[in-house]
C-alpha cells in the first residue's frame, strides 16, 4: 500500500493556490467568482484541483495542456 508521501497532491487550499499561481487571494477570488477558475467545495471546504491550476496556467501562457504535461 502506497503511504502518504508516494501520493501526488491533488487538491490545495485557495491561499496555496494563489501562492502556486503567483497572485493574491483578491485576484483568485476573482476568478473563481467569473468563473475562470474551477473549485470543488467538499463540506465547508474549498479546494482547487491539480490539473485546474495546469489547465488554468497553460491557458494563461496561450499553450496547450498536453504541452504543459
Amino acid at each position: 500500500m502506497a503511504n502518504e508521501q508516494d501520493l501526488p497532491r491533488l487538491l490545495w487550499r485557495p491561499d496555496e493556490a494563489w501562492q502556486i499561481l503567483g497572485i493574491g487571494p483578491t485576484t483568485g477570488w476573482k476568478l473563481v467568482r467569473s468563473g475562470e477558475l474551477e473549485v470543488a467545495r467538499i463540506g465547508g471546504c474549498t479546494r482547487i484541483h491539480d490539473m485546474e491550476l495546469r489547465r488554468f496556467a497553460a491557458e494563461q501562457a496561450g499553450l496547450a495542456i498536453e504541452e504543459v504535461g
